[in-house]
């Protein structure tokens, strides 16, 4: 007692003498965070599509003289997900194509998406687009008689269902790509049930889900999250890197040659790219142009 008696005294001396106050403690006030818009939302999601897309994409690709030649496709791949397609592989039965070609993994089977053999290369887009960018692949997919696949995010197909049926309408596949773009890896099974259900209505046989970044492609968790509601996992072999504003000339370099982040393109292979790139659209004719000129087939409408 006598202790804080005196302290207050030398406090009450030194603010007479100085005439300096000691602040009494209170708590910082805090500011509720509003929530960011859905576009905002959507913008932060492709920041961290970046990241993760070059982690998927980041390992170097051996050259095509030195790629196996019982494959079709050279796995785009880092240690995780070569782990899990390796796991997947043991694991799991294989499937034999038509005229006694190798049996493919299922792991291969989910870097083709499930197509039978000599279906051809498909070309695939995701995420979202504006009106014109949607329509412009449309019309180029349309003029030149190949099918293409899309994953709109859910949240997009809802806001624009005039956009999937004009997809639909002109004989284009539709997957899911869940309901707002998250690593489903990183979520509880009830949430991963809940981003898939929450996701485009895939359209096309099989049905395909292609989670977002790739993330979780292989593992037993998200293939059965998947067929629980009668959908297959779906990936890629060849990965444009459109979303990181690759020119169009870059784009269809990677495809017909592949480069140090992803392989090229090769019979039965699936190439990714998205609706809202800003070269997409304009790479797409001589990309086409080019894969027929190496004699490699495309999907067709």
């Amino acid at each position: 007692m006598s202790l804080v008696v005196t302290l207050g005294a030398i406090a009450a001396g030194l603010t007479a003498a100085v005439g300096f106050s000691f602040p009494s403690a209170q708590a910082a006030p805090t500011t509720p965070r509003a929530p960011r818009p859905a576009a905002a939302r959507s913008s932060a999601a492709h920041v961290r599509s970046s990241a993760a897309h070059a982690r998927a994409s980041a390992a170097p690709v051996r050259s095509a003289a030195a790629a196996p030649t019982r494959s079709s496709t050279t796995r785009s791949s880092t240690a995780s997900s070569s782990t899990a397609r390796a796991s997947t592989a043991r694991s799991s039965g294989s499937t034999a194509p038509q005229g006694g070609a190798p049996a493919l993994t299922r792991a291969e089977q989910i870097e083709r998406c499930w197509q039978p053999p000599g279906r051809g290369v498909s070309l695939t887009f995701d995420d979202y687009g504006s009106t014109a960018q949607v329509k412009r692949i449309v019309a180029i997919l349309d003029r030149n008689h190949v099918r293409g696949r899309f994953f709109p995010i859910g949240a997009w197909a809802r806001a624009n269902p005039s956009l999937v049926r004009y997809m639909e309408a002109h004989g284009h596949a539709v997957g899911n790509h869940t309901y707002d773009h998250p690593d489903l890896t990183g979520l509880s099974n009830a949430a991963v049930a809940r981003e898939i259900a929450g996701g485009a209505q895939a359209y096309g046989s099989p049905a395909l889900l292609r989670p977002p970044y790739g993330a979780g492609a292989f593992t037993t968790r998200i293939r059965r999250a998947a067929a629980a509601q009668g959908l297959k996992v779906c990936f890629w072999t060849v990965d444009t890197r459109d979303w990181a504003g690759a020119s169009a000339a870059t784009i269809v370099r990677r495809v017909l040659h592949g480069d140090a982040t992803t392989p090229p393109a090769r019979a039965d292979g699936v190439v990714l790219m998205h609706m809202f790139g800003r070269h997409t659209a304009a790479a797409l004719q001589p990309m086409i142009d080019g894969l027929r000129a190496k004699h490699l087939k495309l999907e067709h409408a």
